[in-house]
Protein backbone atom coordinates (compact mmCIF):
# COMPACT_ATOMS: atom_id res chain seq x y z
CA UNK A 1 0.00 0.00 0.00
CA UNK A 2 2.99 2.07 0.47
CA UNK A 3 6.29 1.41 0.04
CA UNK A 4 8.79 -0.34 2.55
CA UNK A 5 10.85 1.61 5.15
CA UNK A 6 12.76 -1.39 5.95
CA UNK A 7 10.87 -2.04 9.42
CA UNK A 8 8.34 -0.62 12.01
CA UNK A 9 8.04 3.09 11.95
CA UNK A 10 9.85 4.21 15.20
CA UNK A 11 8.94 7.54 17.15
CA UNK A 12 11.44 10.41 16.57
CA UNK A 13 12.46 13.45 18.71
CA UNK A 14 9.80 15.48 17.11
CA UNK A 15 7.54 18.90 17.81
CA UNK A 16 4.07 18.05 18.47
CA UNK A 17 2.65 20.07 16.00
CA UNK A 18 -0.83 21.10 17.81
CA UNK A 19 1.95 23.30 19.72
CA UNK A 20 3.84 24.60 17.32
CA UNK A 21 3.87 28.24 17.59
CA UNK A 22 5.10 30.11 14.15
CA UNK A 23 6.85 33.58 13.83
CA UNK A 24 5.04 35.88 11.20
CA UNK A 25 6.79 38.38 8.89
CA UNK A 26 4.66 40.31 6.85
CA UNK A 27 6.08 40.62 3.30
CA UNK A 28 4.60 43.10 0.51
CA UNK A 29 3.97 40.32 -2.87
CA UNK A 30 3.59 41.84 -5.93
CA UNK A 31 0.23 41.55 -7.99
CA UNK A 32 1.20 42.42 -11.46
CA UNK A 33 3.82 40.82 -13.68
CA UNK A 34 7.25 42.46 -13.72
CA UNK A 35 7.08 45.17 -16.42
CA UNK A 36 3.89 46.33 -16.03
CA UNK A 37 2.58 49.16 -13.36
CA UNK A 38 2.52 47.26 -9.99
CA UNK A 39 -0.26 47.34 -7.57
CA UNK A 40 1.12 45.54 -4.44
CA UNK A 41 -1.19 42.40 -2.47
CA UNK A 42 -0.53 41.78 1.19
CA UNK A 43 0.85 38.55 1.93
CA UNK A 44 1.74 36.43 4.65
CA UNK A 45 4.71 34.31 5.25
CA UNK A 46 5.58 31.78 7.69
CA UNK A 47 7.89 29.58 8.54
CA UNK A 48 8.64 26.89 11.35
CA UNK A 49 11.55 24.73 12.05
CA UNK A 50 10.54 21.17 14.26
CA UNK A 51 13.40 21.81 16.60
CA UNK A 52 12.85 25.07 18.23
CA UNK A 53 9.11 26.74 18.10
CA UNK A 54 9.13 30.37 17.72
CA UNK A 55 6.72 32.62 19.96
CA UNK A 56 3.69 34.05 18.24
CA UNK A 57 4.02 37.44 18.43
CA UNK A 58 1.07 39.29 20.47
CA UNK A 59 -1.85 40.07 18.20
CA UNK A 60 -3.67 43.46 18.86
CA UNK A 61 -7.91 43.05 20.08
CA UNK A 62 -8.49 46.29 18.02
CA UNK A 63 -7.68 45.07 14.66
CA UNK A 64 -10.22 43.11 12.50
CA UNK A 65 -9.41 38.75 12.31
CA UNK A 66 -7.88 38.04 9.21
CA UNK A 67 -9.86 36.11 6.64
CA UNK A 68 -9.26 32.63 6.68
CA UNK A 69 -7.29 30.86 3.81
CA UNK A 70 -8.99 29.41 1.49
CA UNK A 71 -6.84 26.39 -0.58
CA UNK A 72 -8.19 23.57 -2.15
CA UNK A 73 -8.33 20.57 -0.06
CA UNK A 74 -5.98 18.24 -1.85
CA UNK A 75 -3.45 18.31 0.58
CA UNK A 76 -5.64 17.11 3.30
CA UNK A 77 -7.23 14.53 0.95
CA UNK A 78 -3.90 13.09 0.37
CA UNK A 79 -3.19 12.74 4.50
CA UNK A 80 -5.97 11.05 4.64
CA UNK A 81 -5.91 8.72 1.82
CA UNK A 82 -2.64 7.47 3.76
CA UNK A 83 -4.54 7.13 7.03
CA UNK A 84 -7.34 5.15 5.69
CA UNK A 85 -4.67 2.64 3.62
CA UNK A 86 -2.91 2.28 7.28
CA UNK A 87 -6.48 1.92 8.67
CA UNK A 88 -7.88 -0.40 5.59
CA UNK A 89 -10.62 1.82 5.26
CA UNK A 90 -9.51 1.25 1.91
CA UNK A 91 -7.33 -2.10 0.51
CA UNK A 92 -5.27 -0.27 -1.68
CA UNK A 93 -4.06 2.70 -4.34
CA UNK A 94 -4.83 0.04 -7.14
CA UNK A 95 -8.25 -0.38 -6.23
CA UNK A 96 -10.93 0.94 -8.64
CA UNK A 97 -13.46 3.44 -7.53
CA UNK A 98 -16.22 1.78 -8.86
CA UNK A 99 -16.28 -0.15 -5.93
CA UNK A 100 -17.59 2.45 -3.92
CA UNK A 101 -19.72 4.60 -5.74
CA UNK A 102 -23.03 2.96 -5.76
CA UNK A 103 -26.13 3.71 -7.63
CA UNK A 104 -27.01 5.79 -9.48
CA UNK A 105 -24.04 7.03 -10.26
CA UNK A 106 -23.69 5.60 -13.73
CA UNK A 107 -19.50 4.46 -15.29
CA UNK A 108 -18.66 3.22 -18.51
CA UNK A 109 -16.28 0.33 -19.12
CA UNK A 110 -13.19 3.56 -19.09
CA UNK A 111 -14.67 4.74 -16.25
CA UNK A 112 -14.83 1.10 -13.94
CA UNK A 113 -11.03 1.14 -14.55
CA UNK A 114 -10.16 4.42 -13.29
CA UNK A 115 -8.30 3.33 -9.63
CA UNK A 116 -7.27 5.57 -6.47
CA UNK A 117 -3.91 6.35 -8.04
CA UNK A 118 -5.50 7.43 -11.03
CA UNK A 119 -7.42 10.26 -8.93
CA UNK A 120 -4.41 10.86 -7.33
CA UNK A 121 -2.11 11.56 -9.83
CA UNK A 122 -4.47 13.24 -11.88
CA UNK A 123 -3.95 10.66 -14.49
CA UNK A 124 -7.89 9.89 -14.61
CA UNK A 125 -7.92 10.45 -18.45
CA UNK A 126 -11.28 12.40 -18.81
CA UNK A 127 -11.40 15.69 -21.10
CA UNK A 128 -10.87 18.33 -18.74
CA UNK A 129 -8.95 21.76 -18.26
CA UNK A 130 -8.66 24.32 -15.39
CA UNK A 131 -7.40 27.04 -17.35
CA UNK A 132 -9.19 30.21 -16.43
CA UNK A 133 -11.00 28.34 -14.04
CA UNK A 134 -13.40 27.22 -16.99
CA UNK A 135 -14.46 23.32 -16.35
CA UNK A 136 -14.17 24.05 -12.36
CA UNK A 137 -17.03 26.44 -12.91
CA UNK A 138 -19.25 24.37 -15.12
CA UNK A 139 -18.66 21.57 -12.79
CA UNK A 140 -19.17 23.49 -9.27
CA UNK A 141 -23.05 24.26 -10.57
CA UNK A 142 -24.07 20.78 -11.79
CA UNK A 143 -26.74 18.87 -10.07
CA UNK A 144 -24.63 15.80 -9.42
CA UNK A 145 -20.89 16.45 -9.32
CA UNK A 146 -19.63 12.61 -9.64
CA UNK A 147 -21.64 12.13 -12.32
CA UNK A 148 -20.30 15.35 -13.74
CA UNK A 149 -17.17 13.67 -14.17
CA UNK A 150 -18.32 9.78 -15.15
CA UNK A 151 -20.36 11.83 -17.79
CA UNK A 152 -16.68 13.64 -19.52
CA UNK A 153 -15.68 12.18 -22.86
CA UNK A 154 -12.50 10.24 -22.26
CA UNK A 155 -9.34 12.31 -23.97
CA UNK A 156 -6.54 9.18 -22.95
CA UNK A 157 -6.78 5.74 -21.62
CA UNK A 158 -6.42 6.19 -17.25
CA UNK A 159 -2.92 6.45 -16.02
CA UNK A 160 -1.79 8.02 -18.86
CA UNK A 161 -1.61 12.09 -19.15
CA UNK A 162 -1.77 14.23 -16.32
CA UNK A 163 -4.55 16.80 -16.54
CA UNK A 164 -5.22 18.96 -13.44
CA UNK A 165 -8.93 18.33 -12.20
CA UNK A 166 -10.74 19.51 -9.25
CA UNK A 167 -13.69 17.11 -10.01
CA UNK A 168 -11.03 14.01 -9.63
CA UNK A 169 -9.97 14.77 -6.24
CA UNK A 170 -13.77 15.67 -5.31
CA UNK A 171 -14.27 12.22 -6.45
CA UNK A 172 -11.69 10.74 -4.34
CA UNK A 173 -13.06 12.38 -1.66
CA UNK A 174 -16.78 10.62 -2.07
CA UNK A 175 -14.76 7.79 -2.39
CA UNK A 176 -13.33 7.94 1.55
CA UNK A 177 -17.18 8.68 2.51
CA UNK A 178 -18.42 5.53 1.17
CA UNK A 179 -15.87 3.44 2.37
CA UNK A 180 -15.52 4.77 6.01
CA UNK A 181 -19.02 4.61 6.22
CA UNK A 182 -18.60 8.43 7.59
CA UNK A 183 -18.96 11.97 6.58
CA UNK A 184 -15.71 13.09 5.32
CA UNK A 185 -15.67 16.02 7.48
CA UNK A 186 -16.25 13.74 10.89
CA UNK A 187 -13.18 11.27 9.40
CA UNK A 188 -10.90 14.15 8.40
CA UNK A 189 -11.34 15.87 12.21
CA UNK A 190 -11.08 12.46 13.88
CA UNK A 191 -8.23 11.07 12.24
CA UNK A 192 -6.32 14.61 11.30
CA UNK A 193 -7.36 17.70 12.27
CA UNK A 194 -7.60 16.82 15.67
CA UNK A 195 -4.76 14.73 16.35
CA UNK A 196 -2.60 18.30 14.98
CA UNK A 197 -4.77 20.31 17.20
CA UNK A 198 -6.59 21.81 14.31
CA UNK A 199 -9.95 23.04 15.57
CA UNK A 200 -11.47 25.44 13.10
CA UNK A 201 -12.56 24.13 9.38
CA UNK A 202 -14.82 25.07 7.11
CA UNK A 203 -16.12 22.54 4.93
CA UNK A 204 -18.47 23.71 1.01
CA UNK A 205 -21.46 21.50 0.67
CA UNK A 206 -22.50 19.93 -1.81
CA UNK A 207 -25.07 17.39 -3.15
CA UNK A 208 -26.16 13.98 -1.66
CA UNK A 209 -24.72 15.03 1.89
CA UNK A 210 -20.77 15.14 0.24
CA UNK A 211 -18.96 18.35 0.71
CA UNK A 212 -16.30 19.93 -2.07
CA UNK A 213 -13.35 17.48 -1.76
CA UNK A 214 -11.60 19.37 -4.95
CA UNK A 215 -11.59 23.10 -3.24
CA UNK A 216 -12.89 25.86 -0.95
CA UNK A 217 -11.96 24.56 2.59
CA UNK A 218 -11.21 27.40 4.66
CA UNK A 219 -8.40 27.08 7.16
CA UNK A 220 -6.54 29.04 9.15
CA UNK A 221 -2.74 30.47 8.48
CA UNK A 222 -1.52 28.79 11.06
CA UNK A 223 -3.50 25.21 10.72
CA UNK A 224 -1.87 25.22 7.48
CA UNK A 225 1.25 25.80 8.40
CA UNK A 226 0.52 22.70 10.82
CA UNK A 227 0.21 20.47 8.11
CA UNK A 228 2.75 21.51 6.39
CA UNK A 229 5.17 20.77 9.71
CA UNK A 230 3.24 17.54 10.21
CA UNK A 231 4.56 16.62 6.63
CA UNK A 232 7.93 18.33 7.17
CA UNK A 233 8.33 15.59 10.11
CA UNK A 234 7.00 12.79 7.62
CA UNK A 235 4.07 12.47 9.20
CA UNK A 236 4.67 12.82 12.94
CA UNK A 237 3.52 14.75 15.91
CA UNK A 238 6.13 14.24 18.72
CA UNK A 239 5.76 10.18 19.05
CA UNK A 240 2.87 9.88 17.42
CA UNK A 241 2.79 8.83 13.48
CA UNK A 242 -0.26 10.30 12.28
CA UNK A 243 0.42 10.29 8.49
CA UNK A 244 2.29 6.98 7.54
CA UNK A 245 5.61 8.07 6.99
CA UNK A 246 6.19 5.79 3.89
CA UNK A 247 3.22 7.55 2.61
CA UNK A 248 4.43 10.87 2.82
CA UNK A 249 7.38 10.00 1.36
CA UNK A 250 5.72 8.63 -1.49
CA UNK A 251 3.54 11.06 -2.57
CA UNK A 252 5.88 13.93 -2.06
CA UNK A 253 8.19 12.32 -5.22
CA UNK A 254 8.24 12.84 -8.76
CA UNK A 255 5.90 10.74 -10.72
CA UNK A 256 6.28 12.57 -14.45
CA UNK A 257 9.07 12.91 -16.45
CA UNK A 258 8.03 16.71 -17.53
CA UNK A 259 9.21 19.59 -15.56
CA UNK A 260 7.60 23.12 -15.87
CA UNK A 261 9.11 26.26 -14.37
CA UNK A 262 6.94 28.78 -13.17
CA UNK A 263 8.84 32.32 -13.00
CA UNK A 264 11.28 31.90 -10.52
CA UNK A 265 10.70 28.49 -9.29
CA UNK A 266 11.96 25.80 -11.48
CA UNK A 267 11.62 22.28 -12.55
CA UNK A 268 8.21 21.92 -11.08
CA UNK A 269 6.31 18.54 -11.69
CA UNK A 270 3.79 16.43 -9.65
CA UNK A 271 3.36 13.71 -7.06
CA UNK A 272 0.80 12.58 -5.65
CA UNK A 273 -1.50 15.53 -4.72
CA UNK A 274 1.76 17.71 -3.90
CA UNK A 275 3.09 19.64 -6.67
CA UNK A 276 7.12 18.34 -6.68
CA UNK A 277 10.05 20.55 -7.64
CA UNK A 278 13.21 19.04 -7.66
CA UNK A 279 15.75 22.13 -8.92
CA UNK A 280 18.49 22.98 -5.65
CA UNK A 281 16.89 22.77 -3.05
CA UNK A 282 14.00 20.35 -3.98
CA UNK A 283 10.84 21.19 -2.21
CA UNK A 284 7.34 20.37 -2.47
CA UNK A 285 3.97 22.41 -1.57
CA UNK A 286 0.17 22.70 -1.88
CA UNK A 287 -0.79 25.77 -4.32
CA UNK A 288 -4.49 26.97 -4.10
CA UNK A 289 -6.07 29.26 -5.90
CA UNK A 290 -4.92 32.81 -6.42
CA UNK A 291 -1.35 32.42 -4.72
CA UNK A 292 -2.33 30.64 -1.37
CA UNK A 293 0.76 27.99 -0.67
CA UNK A 294 2.12 25.88 1.68
CA UNK A 295 5.78 25.35 0.74
CA UNK A 296 7.59 22.56 2.42
CA UNK A 297 11.98 22.55 2.10
CA UNK A 298 13.31 19.21 3.52
CA UNK A 299 16.50 20.00 3.87
CA UNK A 300 16.50 23.24 5.18
CA UNK A 301 13.90 22.09 7.49
CA UNK A 302 11.30 25.17 6.63
CA UNK A 303 7.82 25.51 6.21
CA UNK A 304 6.43 28.34 4.13
CA UNK A 305 2.76 29.43 4.37
CA UNK A 306 1.75 31.96 2.11
CA UNK A 307 -2.26 33.77 1.65
CA UNK A 308 -3.43 36.69 -0.39
CA UNK A 309 -6.83 38.54 -0.58
CA UNK A 310 -6.98 37.48 -4.31
CA UNK A 311 -10.75 38.72 -4.44
CA UNK A 312 -10.12 42.31 -4.15
CA UNK A 313 -7.64 42.32 -6.71
CA UNK A 314 -9.29 43.15 -9.79
CA UNK A 315 -6.28 44.85 -11.72
CA UNK A 316 -4.69 41.18 -12.12
CA UNK A 317 -5.16 37.77 -12.58
CA UNK A 318 -5.14 35.00 -9.80
CA UNK A 319 -2.89 32.73 -12.07
CA UNK A 320 -0.44 36.38 -11.70
CA UNK A 321 -0.34 36.93 -8.04
CA UNK A 322 0.31 33.24 -7.42
CA UNK A 323 3.43 33.43 -9.84
CA UNK A 324 4.21 36.57 -7.87
CA UNK A 325 3.94 34.48 -4.89
CA UNK A 326 5.82 31.92 -5.44
CA UNK A 327 8.58 34.39 -6.29
CA UNK A 328 8.87 35.38 -2.84
CA UNK A 329 8.73 32.43 -1.28
CA UNK A 330 11.72 30.89 -3.54
CA UNK A 331 14.02 34.35 -4.00
CA UNK A 332 13.66 35.80 -0.83
CA UNK A 333 12.19 33.31 1.85
CA UNK A 334 13.94 29.95 0.84
CA UNK A 335 16.94 31.68 -0.08
CA UNK A 336 17.50 33.42 3.19
CA UNK A 337 17.34 29.96 4.93
CA UNK A 338 20.42 28.87 5.16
Amino acid sequence: MWPDTGGPLRPRAFLPVAAHRPGVAVGRVAARRRGSRRDDARGRHRRGRHHAPVPEPARSTARPPRPRALLRRRRCGDALRGIALRDQVLPSVDAPVAGYLSPPYLLDDVSRGVTVRHLLTMTSGFEWSEDNVGDYNLWIVADDHVQYLFDRPHASPPGTQFAYNSAAVHTLGVVLQHAAGMPLPLYARDRLFAPIGIDSVAWEALDRGTVNGGSGIQLRGRDLLKLGQLYLQRGWSAERSVVPEGWVDDTTRPRFGWRNDYGAQKSVTYGMLWWVSDASPPAFFAWGYGGQFVYVVPGRDLVVVATTNWRSLTETTPAAIAQDVLGVIVRDVVSAAR
